[in-house]
This record gives structure tokens, sequence and C-alpha cells, in this order.
């Protein structure tokens, strides 16, 4: 990316970390992708996610992919609208919403809880 784009947005990436600049918030995306792996536990939907492309375990690591891509996504976002609050809640209310019509035993709501447990602990 072009450096005057970057210092015009103030997103700085390093690596795979993204950091947002004179203020203590900073993501490893890679890192919590496993953690939401772990976080769902689960062999069929790998990281949560229910499209054809992922397939059960995760063979190809195309869901680990999507995963990245979506978080990624989401802290363009969440920088847009002003980190609205810490980051893994943020990505928690469109990745995995509680009262969501997929989710008919109320798991969601430990979604958030799981996840950062499992980003802090440091992932797989």
């Amino acid at each position: 990316m072009d450096k005057t784009v970057l210092s015009k947005i103030g997103l700085l990436i390093v690596g795979m970390i993204l950091i947002w600049p004179g203020k203590a918030s900073a993501i490893d995306p890679g890192r919590l992708a496993d953690a939401i792996k772990q976080a769902e536990n689960s062999y069929n939907r790998p990281y949560g996610i229910m499209r054809d492309y992922c397939k059960p375990g995760d063979p190809d690591g195309q869901c680990r992919k999507g995963c990245i891509q979506t978080i990624n996504k989401r802290w363009k976002l969440y920088i847009r609208d002003g980190r609205p609050g810490d980051f893994i809640p943020y990505l928690g209310r469109s990745y995995c919403p509680v009262g969501a019509s997929n989710d008919p035993k109320g798991l969601n709501k430990n979604w958030v809880k799981n996840v950062t447990y499992f980003y802090e602990k440091g992932g797989l």
C-alpha cells in the first residue's frame, strides 16, 4: 500500500500486525484466527465458518484464510467507526452474534469470552 494512503488513514501495518498509531491497540490477525478456531472447537466447521469452501478439518487452509480476511476487513471498519470499545467484542457482533438464528442453544453468548481467553493465551 502507498505510504501516502497509510499516513492519511493513520494505519500502520507491521508484518501481519495491524496497529493504530497513538493508541494502545494492536491485533495479530493470525493469532486471533487461531483463537477463534480454538473457541469454535469444531472439526466440521473450523473457525465457525459455514461456507462451502470451508471443508472439515480445513485441509487446504481456506477456512483460516477466510477468517483472517474477515478479521482484516472488520479491523478497517473498527478503525472507521472510531474504535468503539475493544476489538474482539466488536468483531463478535458480526462474526458470531448473540441471538443468531443458527445458534438455537445460545452458545454465541460465550464467543467473546472464549476468543479473548485463547487470544490472550497465545493461540494454538
